[in-house]
């Protein structure tokens, strides 16, 4: 009996936290999104963050994750957070938890049963511009994946027009 309280106590904590972080990082788009859409000019530079798992080939590391971005201070400071508050054992939690914050639902167990995949999905706010989701594991080191977020508008023009295909984050073809 004691053991049932303390897994239930366990899961609920976790659940918990999984919606804790999934809130945050809410936020964190959010602000993301705004100070992308505060740039003023024409064309604006296009914000953009990727986070990657498992690049590093060393068999005596276990776990590796990385962030690369945009040469502006809110993706630096959305890299910064995301390598705080990622998780590293579960490549699907970054994906699904971005997808919430545009409104999709996910089954509980999403995060464990949910394989990393390719694709790119959009979610449209209410001023009109897209926040760009894309995930990939194609043309990486073997065991690497990758998730990608971005802008894109129609009323307003963004340099580079389009970003380039995701790459390992340890090749020299980097955007």
């Amino acid at each position: 009996m004691i053991y049932l309280r303390t897994a239930l106590a366990s899961a609920v904590l976790v659940s918990a936290s999984v919606a804790s972080a999934a809130d945050s990082l809410c936020q964190k788009l959010k602000d993301y999104a705004e100070a992308q859409w505060s740039e003023r000019g024409d064309p604006v530079p296009r914000y953009w963050v990727e986070f990657h798992w498992g690049f590093e080939q060393d068999p005596n590391t276990f776990w590796s994750w990385g962030c690369k971005r945009s040469d502006d201070q809110a993706s630096k400071e959305l890299c910064a957070w995301l390598m705080e508050n990622t998780s590293r054992e579960f490549r699907a939690t970054l994906p699904i938890n971005v997808q919430k914050c545009m409104g999709y639902g996910f089954p509980s167990d999403a995060v464990t049963e949910w394989r990393f995949t390719e694709g790119e999905v959009r979610g449209q706010a209410e001023d009109g511009s897209w926040l760009v989701l894309e995930i990939g594991s194609t043309g990486m080191q073997p065991g690497e994946s990758a998730v990608r977020i971005s802008f894109d508008s129609v009323d307003r023009r963004l340099e580079p027009d389009e970003l380039p295909p995701l790459r390992s984050l340890v090749s020299s073809d980097r955007p």
